[in-house]
């Protein structure tokens, strides 16, 4: 939930906070403006400010209870617009306590819309995860399959090349050995010598 914090007083709706920045300026500018020690044009710039419901947020409202309080500080016991004051201040909690129950309501709706989101995008990762081990298994079998052929064939490949071709050789010589044995055997029973 976005909050906003206008003059130490934080806010749950951006449009009454803007609002409060807004009244906040004001109420720098009167300070500026009003001398407070002349109470004359205090209460009077004070019922102005009631009666034009200048000020709708609680950083005006604190600005006025600072007014009334100054004024009866200083003799001021005559405020008529003191009930004036207590509905704004009154229509003023009603409207940040209504939103905030509703703003909260909405935040709880968001976020479990994005828990359900998340549990979501999780089952589909542990499925694609799933899919993924039973596709490395394969590969594996398959390459241990595929040295087993390889080392117990009759082909020579790039494992085992050199092994079956000395095997060959070897077999090649040792009919060679065999064959000469056979024919000079031969040349000894015709009588041909070299």
């Amino acid at each position: 939930m976005e909050t906003f914090i206008v003059d130490n007083i934080v806010f749950y709706d951006r449009d009454l906070a803007m609002q409060a920045e807004k009244e906040w300026k004001k109420v720098k500018l009167l300070q500026e403006k009003l001398d407070e020690k002349n109470m004359a044009n205090v209460a009077v710039m004070y019922r102005k400010a009631v009666e034009g419901n200048i000020f709708q947020t609680p950083v005006g409202m604190a600005y006025l209870l600072k007014l009334r309080e100054l004024l009866q500080k200083n003799g001021y016991e005559d405020l008529a617009a003191e009930k004036q004051i207590a509905c704004p201040l009154q229509s003023i909690q009603e409207k940040q306590d209504d939103p905030l129950e509703e703003k909260l309501q909405k935040r709880d709706a968001i976020w479990k819309s994005r828990l359900d989101v998340q549990r979501e995008k999780e089952a589909g990762l542990q499925q694609r995860c799933r899919k993924l081990k039973g596709i490395v298994v394969m590969l594996a079998v398959l390459v241990i399959a595929l040295f087993a052929i390889s080392m117990t064939g009759k082909n020579p490949t790039i494992i085992n090349y050199r092994s079956k071709i000395v095997d060959q050789y070897a077999s090649w010589e040792q009919d060679l050995k065999e064959r000469e044995a056979v024919v000079r055997e031969k040349e000894a029973q015709l009588g041909i010598a070299e």
